[in-house]
């Protein structure tokens, strides 16, 4: 059997063959109907600004009061303790969840659509998203390995750190559901659906006042809620400029088709491509 850091380096050189493959196949659609992903018009969401600013509260209250069950338990041993940190972080992220899906919905009178919970394409979503994360791999990962390798800058992800100081395979799998499925499903729902929904319903605005074609809306809508998603990741060094960029191919799959799948998707593809390292560490240590 071969050695698990030498099977992970083998699927990393095929994530990045994939995406030059991917980034030329792109080029050539591009050039060939004039459009990437091709636009999908729909109506503009039904909240307001006053309602993003009561979901911001609504999550920063919720992940405090979640931490803050824990606090209490701050005798306890080391593990006990970052193993209910992260049980309750992901806790309170579901609860936040909940509660925006209820409150755009009674709130808002938002549909299924609207919170770009539409599964007719589904199928279609998936490919997009797994395309896209091909397409952004080469970039993405080209700035992340520039910054950390030649800038010399160290990036210390939360998650990474509490994983390899416990080493626990329990530990392992809870970082892996959070990292690959929790924090995607939650943070492109803020994000993408949310946030972005807003700014490109003002946007669109804007430009019918100014008697402009409103759809699709621009670029600006997608750098603002990417600019928000890297800097909530500076904590981490280096990694909030790649994010950047990761975001805004998330962005932008999400304005040509107003559903969460295709993010949602390359989100949590990207996350679990981190989560290899630390599952090959893990195996490579316990041998």
């Amino acid at each position: 059997m071969q050695h698990p850091l030498v099977v992970a380096m083998g699927m990393l050189q095929f994530a990045l063959a994939g995406g030059c493959i991917t980034m030329w196949l792109l080029l050539w659609r591009e050039r060939r109907i004039g459009t990437l992903v091709p636009y999908e018009r729909r109506l503009q969401v039904p909240w307001w600004g006053a309602d993003v600013i009561v979901l911001v509260a609504a999550v920063l209250f919720i992940e405090t009061a979640a931490q803050l069950v824990v606090a209490p338990r701050s005798t306890d041993a080391p593990r006990a303790l970052s193993a209910s940190s992260l049980i309750m972080h992901a806790v309170g992220r579901l609860a936040w969840l909940a509660f925006a899906l209820t409150y755009l919905v009674r709130k808002t009178g938002a549909y299924a659509d609207d919170l770009g919970f539409d599964a007719r394409k589904l199928g279609y979503d998936i490919r997009l998203g797994a395309g896209a994360f091909l397409a952004a791999i080469v970039p993405v990962y080209g700035i992340q390995l520039v910054l950390t390798q030649v800038a010399k800058f160290k990036s210390e992800h939360p998650l990474v750190k509490v994983t390899a100081d416990h080493g626990s395979l329990g530990m392992l799998v809870l970082v892996t559901v959070l990292a690959a499925v929790i924090a995607p499903l939650v943070e492109e729902f803020m994000f993408r659906v949310v946030l972005q929904g807003w700014l490109e319903k003002k946007q669109v605005e804007r430009r019918e006042r100014l008697g402009l074609p409103g759809q699709p809306a621009g670029w600006m809508p997608i750098a603002m809620a990417s600019a928000v998603f890297a800097l909530l990741h500076v904590a981490n060094g280096p990694d909030w400029v790649a994010l950047f960029v990761l975001s805004m191919f998330m962005g932008y799959v999400y304005q040509r088709t107003h559903r969460i799948f295709p993010s949602l998707v390359m989100h949590a593809l990207v996350n679990s491509l981190a989560m290899l390292e630390l599952w090959v560490r893990y195996f490579a240590n316990s041998k």
